[in-house]
């Protein structure tokens, strides 16, 4: 059953109807930070609550299953949405409530009117395009009407009609019943054809804060940092991170983050602005130089992968007025005045080149460092999917628990040593990332293939970053598709999609992991929908592979290697 409006009577209030609830919070930024907000509700409303981190499907699947039997009320974060709960062992007596901002949602979790709770704002229903309970649940009575037909046909069949006119009016049933099969068919093919993201649960979870009158400015900036963290992984298009902005946090951004938030003199230690802000990673915690050839836009337009990837790179800096002396000195002690000049340099130069006028919050605790959301939730990712000590070493459990402390501790002013730490791991992910990005297209690893482009990438370790990391691994396959796409002027390369084959190593030796992205037109598209997890699933069952589907991302599996070519060629159908 959809949840539409009134979160507060129709969601919260439910929610703490049997006086606890288990929470089970996927492992992404968007999904910690909605978890912190809650979290801070829950607190306030001294309501008993318990809190587990899913890894996985198979994760999700046991501990659903597990706890069902004790739990009355169990909370879904950014997992469930797209599987059948009734398809797992769950409890009669048990309720789920789903918020998930992966779409499209199972439509068997839409039409559960006894156990599943979802989600959803009311305004994406029209593109929901859920299929009525008439197009995909037969009508019982139909049968059963039939049965009865049919016994007062052999007590009377003298009396009413000939044997011929029955079998024509059981034939007619049965064609209409195999029409009304095919109608269902592809009424749910059309539905599930594409997967996308929508709005994000942070950003509900802080809408249901305000519903509470318990809004605040630490909410504010964990609803940012979950969209800023969906901008990141290119879930959702810039156009609509501003519409979410815009239509959903108008208030809020006057009230706690205005533009001179961080200016702010009537003593409130942690402030909020929202303003335009550089699409350079981490610039302002690092050089102007090295932000510059770990940022996509710069590494594509100076075609980082060539020889003269980087005397292009200094021409370009030349053109904009800026000395190698000043960009490659840390961007923040720079001479104030001259920082501001440099600042709105890049961002005119950005606007130019690429077209993007960006704007974000940006957060401080009293006199602390600053933070922008992009940046804090590259670095929130880092410490979330990987950890410190990469996740074979680091359980999800404690990487959730510090992940959430992380966020915790830098809106109360602490931490902040521990901030800069997971800062310098993020960008030697992100160099990491970059320069596997690089020597892919530089080996010519790219190479049309049918309908589709083929990208292989040769035995990575399962504790490397692109693996563990859904941030890295969308990095990476983003910036090799942009830099394919410009190293030659072939429509081609634009117009078809591009799968990425990724041998693995160690405990996952004899696997491949298989990613796809829409075609480089598509991605560019506001929707971002994409029929990759689609074109999988279909060939997995066509082509009978050996596959699993670990994550709640549909496009992304593992495959048997041995399979591989098997797969590859029943993916050629699917794009043809």
């Amino acid at each position: 059953m959809l949840i539409r409006d009134n979160l507060r009577i129709h969601f919260y209030e439910n929610l703490k109807e049997q006086g606890h609830c288990l929470v089970l919070v996927n492992t992404d930024v968007d999904a910690i930070c909605a978890w912190t907000i809650l979290e801070s509700l829950f607190r306030c409303d001294e309501f008993s609550y318990s809190v587990l981190a899913v890894a996985g499907t198979e994760d999700f699947e046991t501990k659903l299953q597990e706890h069902s039997q004790t739990t009355k009320t169990i909370l879904l974060i950014n997992c469930g949405g797209n599987r059948a709960i009734s398809d797992l062992q769950i409890a009669p007596d048990c309720r789920i409530f789903i918020v998930d901002s992966r779409r499209p949602f199972h439509h068997e979790n839409v039409y559960d009117d006894s156990n599943v709770r979802v989600v959803v704002d009311a305004a994406e229903l029209e593109r929901l395009a859920i299929p009525s309970v008439s197009d995909i649940y037969e009508n019982e009575t139909d049968s059963e009407d039939e049965e009865d037909e049919n016994m007062s046909d052999d007590e009377n069949y003298d009396r009413r009609q000939s044997h011929t006119d029955k079998i024509e009016r059981r034939a007619a049933k049965d064609l209409e019943k195999r029409i009304w099969k095919q109608n269902r068919m592809d009424k749910l093919w059309k539905y599930y054809e594409n997967a996308w993201f929508s709005i994000s649960s942070a950003v509900v979870m802080f809408q249901l804060a305000h519903e509470c009158s318990k809004s605040c400015p630490e909410g504010l900036w964990c609803a940012g940092v979950g969209l800023a963290s969906q901008l990141n992984d290119c879930l959702i298009s810039v156009d609509f991170y501003y519409e979410t902005c815009i239509d959903k946090l108008r208030t809020f951004l006057r009230r706690f983050a205005p533009h001179n938030g961080l200016e702010d003199k009537s003593g409130q230690l942690f402030r909020l602005k929202f303003g335009k802000e550089l699409t350079l990673p981490f610039y302002a915690h690092w050089s102007l130089y090295e932000s510059m050839l770990n940022d996509e836009n710069f590494v594509i337009r100076n075609h980082m992968w060539s020889q003269k990837g980087k005397d292009r790179l200094h021409l370009n800096l030349a053109s904009l007025g800026l000395t190698l002396l000043e960009t490659r000195q840390v961007f923040h002690l720079m001479d104030r005045e001259r920082r501001n000049e440099v600042f709105n340099i890049l961002y005119e130069d950005q606007h130019s080149e690429h077209n993007i006028q960006f704007s974000t919050f940006t957060a401080q605790f009293d006199y602390n460092k600053p933070y922008n959301a992009v940046d804090f939730a590259r670095a929130l990712a880092v410490r979330l999917e990987y950890g410190q000590r990469g996740p074979l070493h680091e359980p999800i459990d404690d990487r959730f628990r510090a992940a959430a402390s992380v966020l915790d501790r830098f809106m109360n002013g602490k931490g902040s040593d521990e901030m800069a730490q997971i800062v310098e791991s993020a960008k030697e992910q992100l160099k990491a990332t970059v320069d596997l990005a690089i020597q892919t297209v530089k080996q010519q690893n790219v190479t049309p293939s049918g309908g589709f482009i083929l990208v292989r990438v040769n035995t990575v370790t399962e504790a490397g970053y692109v693996i563990a990391s859904r941030h890295s691994l969308f990095t990476f396959a983003r910036l090799v598709q942009n830099a394919y796409a410009h190293k030659s002027t072939h429509k081609d390369r634009k117009r078809k999609p591009l799968i990425f084959v990724i041998t693995l190593t160690d405990d996952l030796d004899g696997w491949t992991l298989v990613t796809g992205l829409m075609p480089l037109d598509a991605v560019d598209a506001e929707s971002k929908k994409s029929v990759i997890g689609r074109a999988f699933e279909q060939t997995i069952e066509r082509t009978r592979v050996e596959a699993v589907q670990k994550t709640f991302d549909s496009s992304i599996i593992l495959l048997n290697t041995h399979h591989r070519l098997k797969f590859l060629d029943g993916l050629q159908v699917a794009f043809s």
